[in-house]
């Protein structure tokens, strides 16, 4: 009933969308009593954004608007930003995309991301030699409505694909579109370089599958690297790697010690495959004289999936030496699960305790 419903929330309070895309806003009510209550979608300025009777917001041209959606005497407001696409086709060398910016088109160039940046890729793929993403500090990356992101080295091994920036910054992912990011040997798909360091990592909606390469990791630290915090609040996460190396966590030792923070999950859909030796979630092999170590692992939401390797022993914790040496077994923190967690197979995970 109209009476029933006391307030109303965007669940955005800013939107960035590129000339020509959509996205469609969502609100909730405090009362689930709203059904058969009429509501109303405005646009301040439909010359800049339309918005039709479901709550899908039209770009239309460069500007600022207003989205207001209206429940019996509740309302509530969404801030949009228009913004005309970059096109990579048409960039430089050593281009660095400032805040704001929407990508669209290929490019064989590296590419940049300004440290506080917030950015949105409309259907745009880089794909170049060395990084072909780099985080120069904190850093949001959003994914169309609708539409892909994606990022691949391609020649450079050790070079992350998506390279998030220097220890303490975070890497932001969300989205309602697709991202894909597939790295090379020993380095992350999304993290670090080999040997490198890198801040958080914090996913919150939208697709992404990150693939990793041999002796590297999906989502963290590259082979000898060391990464900050991974957390996943929501969306579908597919991680894999290719062989030695978690798909979440830590890729392997063969250059060097490797260390990862705390990985929480708790929400969305995540689904992490090993393959040699290593964890679905967790650690890498370690080898002899080198360490493997992430802090704790914390799965508390969402639908899980975690695979490990062969030879490996954990689908959540630490992955094994290439020996069996139970003395260079890579370790981890405090594991801690409150939701049922699964292997590929349908059994239920082998957890470290």
């Amino acid at each position: 009933s109209v009476s029933s419903i006391t307030r109303i929330r965007q669940l955005k309070e800013m939107a960035l969308i590129g000339v020509g895309d959509y996205e469609t806003l969502d609100f909730d009510l405090q009362s689930g009593e709203g059904a058969g209550v009429p509501v109303e979608w405005t646009s301040s300025d439909e010359s800049v954004a339309t918005v039709n009777a479901n709550g899908v917001v039209t770009a239309v041209a460069d500007g600022k608007a207003t989205v207001t959606v209206k429940v019996a005497s509740r309302q509530a407001s969404c801030a949009v930003t228009v913004k005309t696409k970059t096109k990579l086709d048409n960039i430089g060398e050593d281009y660095t995309v400032q805040d704001g910016e929407v990508l669209t088109g290929f490019t064989d160039k590296p590419v940049k991301i300004a440290a506080g940046a917030t950015v949105v890729m409309s259907n745009a793929w880089i794909y170049s030699p060395g990084n072909p993403v780099t985080c120069l500090g904190n850093a949001t990356i959003i994914t169309a409505d609708g539409k892909y992101g994606g990022g691949e080295p391609s020649t450079s091994e050790g070079k992350a694909a998506l390279k998030v920036g220097p220890a303490g910054t975070t890497l932001t992912l969300k989205g309602k579109g697709n991202l894909y990011i597939t790295g090379k040997s020993v380095a992350a798909a999304i993290g670090t370089d080999v040997k490198g360091t890198c801040g958080n990592i914090v996913i919150e909606s939208g697709y992404v599958e990150a693939q990793g390469g041999s002796f590297g990791v999906g989502i963290g630290a590259g082979d000898g690297g060391t990464c900050g915090d991974i957390t996943i609040h929501g969306g579908q996460v597919i991680a894999s790697s290719a062989s030695y190396g978690a798909a979440i966590g830590c890729g392997d030792t063969w250059y060097g010690s490797t260390t990862c923070g705390n990985i929480t999950i708790t929400g969305g859909k995540v689904t992490a495959t090993a393959t040699s030796n290593a964890a679905g979630i967790g650690t890498g092999v370690s080898r002899v004289n080198k360490t493997n170590r992430c802090g704790d692992i914390t799965i508390s939401g969402g639908t899980v999936v975690a695979t490990k390797g062969v030879n490996a022993t954990y689908d959540v914790g630490p992955g094994d030496n290439s020996t069996k040496d139970t003395e260079f077994m890579g370790t981890v923190g405090k594991v801690t699960v409150s939701v049922p967690v699964k292997d590929a197979d349908g059994n239920d995970a082998t957890i470290y305790q």
